[in-house]
């Protein structure tokens, strides 16, 4: 950990020293120190957004620690629509007691001008997205999206390597301008398919090649994508991790709205009148038969 933390201040440094300053995402082994919320706990969820055509790449920190979206989390980000404030300070999207699995549980990430106006509307709509961030390279907990039929199970090797990846993604956002001070939870938009900074470069849809072979973590914009939990399992590297599905489903809207939401339960009332219905359609068949 404190390699990384060498590794990354020399990246902010040469960054700086082009006339640009640091940037705020928090790597999965640096953002474990404590401080304030949302940075309790790990590093913190990103926003990648890739259109395979133009070679336009969106990445956005989402302000959100790890410690803070984990299934078994007791502070959460506080439900709610949040614009886009890259100045604003540390706790934003403030946390709050509650769960990501609550049913009707629902936090939205408000439109960013530097996404929609890099990528015309064409290129958001046939874009791909993905929402990832991790916490530990060892002891790792990996939160990712998982494209339509794009899940295989990892093992503990798999998943260390893949918390390992994003730091080094992370690494390569934070020298860029556009996460940079006095902008927290900042984003960076690339049109350079060669720019180690574009999502494509750092981290693909398959977390800089280090998720099991068939493993996509992307979908479509405007479609939902599932949410997993990957935590250790045991010492083996063999073993499988253990994957956990959220309860709730990500979703980038064309207008760039990223939204996180959990389907409410239908009230027990609901169930009865929709028994009740099933029940008088039955009846009136049976009569039609029967006359």
């Amino acid at each position: 950990m404190k390699n990384l933390h060498v590794k990354l201040l020399a990246v902010l440094a040469a960054s700086m020293a082009a006339g640009q300053a640091g940037a705020e995402i928090n790597a999965a082994a640096t953002g474990a120190s404590a401080g304030p919320p949302p940075y309790f706990g790990g590093g913190e969820l990103v926003l990648g957004v890739f259109d395979s055509q133009s070679g336009k790449s969106y990445v956005r920190d989402l302000g959100v620690a790890v410690g803070a979206f984990q299934i078994s989390s007791a502070n959460v980000p506080t439900a709610g629509l949040y614009p886009f404030l890259p100045n604003n300070a540390p706790n934003y999207p403030p946390v709050s007691p509650g769960s990501v699995n609550a049913a009707g549980y629902t936090v939205q990430w408000g439109t960013d001008s530097v996404l929609t106006s890099n990528f015309s509307p064409t290129e958001l709509a046939r874009a791909q997205f993905q929402v990832l961030g991790a916490w530990d390279k060892f002891a790792f907990v990996d939160l990712t999206t998982v494209g339509p039929g794009g899940f295989v199970a990892p093992t503990n090797q798999d998943g260390s390597a893949m918390a390992t990846g994003v730091d080094s993604a992370f690494g390569q956002f934070n020298g860029f301008a556009g996460m940079a001070a006095p902008a927290v939870n900042g984003s960076l938009f690339s049109n350079d398919p060669t720019n180690p900074a574009n999502m494509d470069n750092a981290l693909h849809f398959t977390w800089a090649g280090n998720a099991p072979v068939g493993f996509f973590a992307g979908g479509n914009v405007g479609t939902d994508l599932t949410f997993y939990q990957i935590v250790r399992n045991g010492s083996v590297n063999s073993n499988p991790a253990t994957a956990t599905p959220f309860a709730g489903v990500w979703n980038l809207n064309v207008d760039g709205v990223l939204t996180y939401t959990v389907v409410p339960v239908p009230e027990p009332g609901t169930w009865a009148m929709f028994a009740a219905g099933l029940v008088v359609v039955g009846g009136i068949a049976r009569r039609r038969m029967q006359a």
